[in-house]
Parts: structure tokens; sequence; C-alpha cells
């Protein structure tokens, strides 16, 4: 059994992840089941071969009863000067996400997963880049990875940038 597991990248870190989740959960009606800061075995997904850490695992109910769930990853970066190792640890989601997408089609089926990259400073990939399987081969340093593997991660990819000053607004906003 392998276990993937992720950063902790100190306070700043667990402050992105709280200001997501009050972000999501508050604004936008997602429903947190689990973050990294939860417990030593937290926001994993467990597959018969891997557990695979994420930062924050969550749910966007429907009203009709089900939803779509989504594995978050979070980078905080306080300064534009930093972006450059962001391509490598959307790399290392990436690579993540293909460990437990077979699993993720099982359990969910095609249209209910998502998998979430967060920073807080744009860099080099957007997600329009993410439908051309030529740059996820690229970017994943792979020619080994089915065709039909990086179709269906790049339908299942989003990218979000959450600026710096929009975690501490809401970290004051909290703390009153």
């Amino acid at each position: 059994m392998i276990t993937l597991d992720g950063e902790y990248g100190g306070e700043e870190h667990r402050q992105l992840v709280f200001a997501v989740g009050h972000l999501f959960e508050r604004s936008l009606d997602f429903k947190i089941y689990e973050t990294c800061y939860d417990g030593p075995e937290t926001a994993m997904v467990r597959t018969e071969n891997s557990n695979v850490r994420f930062d924050i695992l969550m749910k966007q109910e429907t009203k009709e009863g089900g939803g779509t769930h989504y594995f978050c990853e979070c980078k905080y970066r306080s300064s534009m000067e930093s972006r450059a190792e962001l391509r490598t640890q959307l790399k290392t989601f990436l690579e993540k996400a293909l460990t437990v997408l077979p699993y993720m089609v099982r359990r969910y089926g095609r249209d209910h997963f998502c998998f979430l990259f967060i920073t807080t400073v744009p860099f080099d990939v957007w997600e329009e880049n993410l439908p051309n399987i030529e740059f996820l081969k690229t970017l994943l340093n792979s020619s080994t990875i089915g065709t039909e593997d990086l179709v269906t991660l790049s339908r299942h990819v989003k990218i979000t940038i959450i600026p710096t000053w929009f975690i501490m607004a809401l970290r004051r906003k909290t703390e009153v």
C-alpha cells in the first residue's frame, strides 16, 4: 500500500485551507467533509492500492440530492517570485489525481467529482491548458500514461486563484 501525503506548509497554508473552507462552505453552499488539519488520517482517499491525502475534501450539493465531490490541493505562495515552483506542485497534484482516478470514476461516476488546485498567485499553467492532452503528457513528463486516462483527468481538473488579500480579509472577518 502506497501513501501519497500532502504537505504542511505552515501557518499560511493553514490559513489558506481555512479561508477556502470558509469561502466554499459559507458563500457557495459546499459541505466540507475533512481538511488535512482535522487529524493525521483525514482528507484521504483510500483505494485498494494506495492512500492519497488532499488538503480539503468537500461536496457541492444539488437540489436533486446529488452533487459533485471536490478533492482540493492548496498552495500558499506569498509572492509572484515563488510561482515557478507551482508548475511542479501542479504536476505532483495531477499525479495524485491519476492515482485515484479509476477509483473516482467507479465510486462517483464520470460527472460527479473534481480535482481542484488552489493557489494564491497565478502561474504559467491555466485551466485552458488542461484539455490539451499533449500539454498534460509534457507536464507529467510521461508518454506511458494512457490517452483515455488523460482525457478523463483533463475533464475533472480545475485551477482556482484566491489572492492573499482575500485570505487575510476572510481571516479578519472570522476573528471578530
